[in-house]
């Protein structure tokens, strides 16, 4: 095969595709991309993506025939199958919810009918530490398909588990990514980017935005108040000081969850209800704060487009675009692509 000159597009493709994280990633890298399609079952997801992006395809839902038969080969695949049957915080089914816990066996079959040059398969860090035989049983597969007529791996397959506070965001967001370059355009080996240092909260809130305790607290819900409550206690009684120090609270929850100076990992249900309490602040977290902690640029941000709680679950689902273009440009030095 022909190397691809510089000049030439990458061509991107995806599925569960939300905000389409692989193309802001691109961006981000200077890689100059075609959207050839996009795949999804949310409206509200689709209606966003089609104002975001001009994708040549869209496609509404994995489990239909159109998507594995017509969806194109493409040079980079970004397949982020739903999160919530592998979750910690769900109801850990794993592939026995037949609704979404059997999405990865859709896009492990446009993996082996289209054979993308690359592809990136992501998910929670319970598809290790809960469902550690779903993780094996797609790495196996992957691992199994074979150059037609021969023998020889079709592709070179790896994973880790990533964490976004490990590339500039102040985020604990730890996810599982499977990686797969296909060995006929390797030109060297694949390694797993190097850590950066993590961010100031400031370079992503509205610091200036001090709000007023009481008045904020009355927007809030009697188990929101609670949390807060009780984190509160527990930093005091730690030595910490809510209103001094940069504490960042998940207030909707049944229990209560803090960290210092970065934010808990940013949920669907979380981001949507503006369940994220800033102590020093005295207020929730605002929606478009959510999404620059997500990586994504501010000059990007939609207004008007979906409702302000929809947005912030299609936030919650995204993958860090500073973590997924680490790793995007490793891959496409491995494949000569950059």
């Amino acid at each position: 095969m022909p190397k691809r000159k510089r000049s030439q597009p990458l061509t991107f493709g995806s599925a569960c595709s939300g905000l389409c994280a692989e193309l802001f990633a691109a961006e981000y890298l200077g890689v100059e991309a075609t959207a050839i399609f996009a795949c999804d079952n949310d409206k509200h997801v689709t209606t966003l993506s089609k104002q975001l992006w001009q994708h040549k395809f869209y496609y509404n839902d994995v489990f239909e025939d159109e998507f594995v038969q017509n969806a194109p080969c493409v040079d980079f695949f970004l397949g982020g199958f739903p999160c919530g049957p592998f979750s910690l915080q769900g109801l850990g089914k794993g592939v026995n919810d037949e609704a979404q816990g059997t999405v990865v066996y859709r896009l492990l079959m446009y993996i082996a009918r289209k054979q993308p040059t690359t592809f990136l398969l992501k998910n929670v860090k319970g598809l290790l530490t809960a469902h550690p035989n779903v993780l094996l049983e797609v790495m196996t597969f992957l691992r199994g398909l074979k150059v037609k007529g021969s023998k020889k791996p079709l592709y070179t397959v790896v994973w880790a588990c990533l964490n976004s506070r490990d590339f500039g965001l102040p985020q604990n967001r730890e996810r599982i990514c499977v990686v797969g370059l296909k060995n006929s355009r390797k030109i060297a080996d694949f390694s797993w980017p190097i850590s950066v240092k993590m961010r100031s909260l400031s370079c992503f809130l509205d610091m200036d935005d001090v709000g007023n305790m009481v008045s904020n607290m009355k927007k809030l819900n009697k188990t929101e108040l609670e949390n807060i409550r009780k984190s509160y206690q527990k930093i005091k009684s730690e030595g910490g000081s809510p209103a001094k120090q940069h504490y960042v609270l998940n207030v909707g929850g049944t229990s209560p969850q803090y960290n210092l100076n970065y934010s808990p990992c940013l949920t669907r249900t979380r981001c949507g209800s503006k369940g994220y309490w800033l102590s020093w602040l005295n207020r929730s977290m605002k929606t478009h704060e959510m999404w620059a902690l997500q990586g994504l640029p501010k000059k990007s941000f939609p207004k008007e487009v979906v409702s302000e709680s929809q947005l912030g679950k299609i936030i919650g689902n995204s993958i860090p675009i500073t973590m997924l273009a680490a790793v995007m440009r490793n891959m496409f030095e491995a494949c000569q692509f950059r």
